[in-house]
This record gives structure tokens, sequence and C-alpha cells, in this order.
């Protein structure tokens, strides 16, 4: 992002503490181009409740690591079974619908 003296890079607090360094110093920042595939794991359970479904399936096959990520995050962040449950027939119906988590 660029501040009019250069340009600045937000770093969040635990790569500061790991750098040694805190809010408001300069420092010196090699970037390199991370090309691996991203991948999410899908719980068995999960995945066979997105694979009963041709469109859901096909539609998730084309949704974003970050997209996977998040439907899983919040699935898995759920304490109680029955929240769970809400969540993802909210998931199963999004994604017959061919619509992303906002």
């Amino acid at each position: 992002m660029n501040m009019g003296e250069g340009h600045m890079m937000v770093v969040n607090a635990q790569l500061r503490a790991c750098a040694k360094c805190k809010g408001g110093d300069t420092v010196g920042v090699v970037m390199e181009l991370d090309e691996d595939k991203r991948t999410v794991e899908v719980p068995a359970y999960l995945k066979k409740i997105i694979n009963s479904d041709a469109k859901a399936k096909e539609f998730w096959a084309k949704l974003s690591f970050t997209h996977q990520k998040e439907y899983l995050r919040e699935i898995d962040g759920a304490k109680r079974p029955e929240t769970r449950e809400k969540r993802i027939a909210a998931m199963m119906d999004a994604l017959r619908k061919g619509q992303r988590k906002h």
C-alpha cells in the first residue's frame, strides 16, 4: 500500500513478534510468489453430504480455497449440533443455487 513516502505493508502481531520489531519500525522484506495450490481437507461426513447432491458438488469444486475454507470454519465453529446442522443446510442451499458465501 503506498502511503505517499514509499510503500507500507500491514503485518500482524505474531509476525512482528517473530521478527522482533514493533509497529512503525522500518524493515527490509523479501516477498516470494506462492504458487502452491491451496486445498482444504473436507471432513468425510461433510464430503458425503456435498457429494450427495450433483449441483452442490459441482459448485463446491468451483469455489475458491478461501470460500471453501470459510464454509468449513463456520461449520466446525458451531458449538451445538443443531447449529452445525443449520449451517450445513444453509451451505447446501447456497451451493445448489450456485451462490458463494458472502
